[in-house]
């Protein structure tokens, strides 16, 4: 089980890191609050208002930097997930 587990640890941070780089247009090392609203509004094929992006990035940017570095990058799963926590 435990094998198991560390192989969708490693699948999950695989994802994670390839959407990163997606959302990275500039190849910076970080998304920043526009990266992030494109890449999500072409991944989830609807437009995100500039608000809701915001709050999106204050829940997911632990450092408070204004921006998603990798180690804070979720998986557009989880992005849409908390918009929908957000909505209501």
């Amino acid at each position: 089980a435990a094998a198991l587990e560390a192989d969708k640890a490693k699948k999950l941070a695989e994802a994670a890191e390839n959407a990163f780089r997606k959302f990275d247009v500039n190849s910076d090392g970080e998304v920043t609050v526009e990266e992030l609203k494109a890449g999500l509004e072409k991944a989830l094929k609807t437009e995100i208002s500039e608000k809701r992006v915001k709050e999106l990035m204050d829940v997911f940017d632990k450092s408070g930097d204004g921006a998603l570095q990798i180690d804070e990058f979720a998986t557009v799963e989880k992005f849409r997930n908390q918009l929908e926590t957000l909505a209501r």
